[in-house]
């Protein structure tokens, strides 16, 4: 997989950035907000190149509940662009999600990178569209690679490929 032309690395949020407890309402809103430990020193090392943003199907949050909730974490520092399926008016792996993006970043699809925990919304269709995926499997020992996409299983492991 190459990601020598990638300038933009786009994350998930539930469960990829942050935990996700399935409470109603916005996370942000929650009593309780997690950030898991190897996030936040890798998105500080990853920010140093690259532009970091997050591209997410959460229901009831749009960007700006999105980024409080990464404020809430301390880890909104490290986030420029945030999509939000709530204003984007698609879901990942939808074509249509990742052209607004692809738009608003003013890049192509070899320019971004997508990372999360959903084999089929994060990798299989988004590569599918000519971008590269990378699947976090936090949960299990299963790796999966193809082409254009890879498995971690540690959030960390992305210094390793960037």
């Amino acid at each position: 997989m190459d990601l020598s032309h990638v300038r933009t690395l786009l994350f998930d949020w539930g469960d990829t950035l942050m935990q996700d407890y399935a409470l109603p309402g916005p996370m942000h809103e929650w009593a309780k907000v997690r950030v898991y430990e190897d996030v936040p020193e890798t998105l500080s090392y990853l920010a140093r190149k690259y532009t970091l943003g997050v591209a997410t199907n959460a229901g009831t949050s749009d960007a700006e509940a999105v980024r409080k909730a990464l404020e809430r974490g301390g880890i909104g520092r490290y986030i420029g662009p945030i999509f939000a399926m709530k204003e984007v008016g698609f879901m990942k792996p939808q074509p249509g999600f990742f052209d607004y993006a692809m738009k608003k970043l003013g890049q192509t699809e070899s320019e971004i990178c997508m990372v999360g925990d959903s084999f089929q919304n994060d990798v299989l269709g988004v590569v599918q569209l000519g971008i590269a995926a990378i699947w976090l499997n936090r949960g299990g020992p299963e790796i999966r690679r193809g082409h254009g996409y890879s498995t971690i299983h540690s959030f960390s492991d992305l210094k390793d490929l960037f």
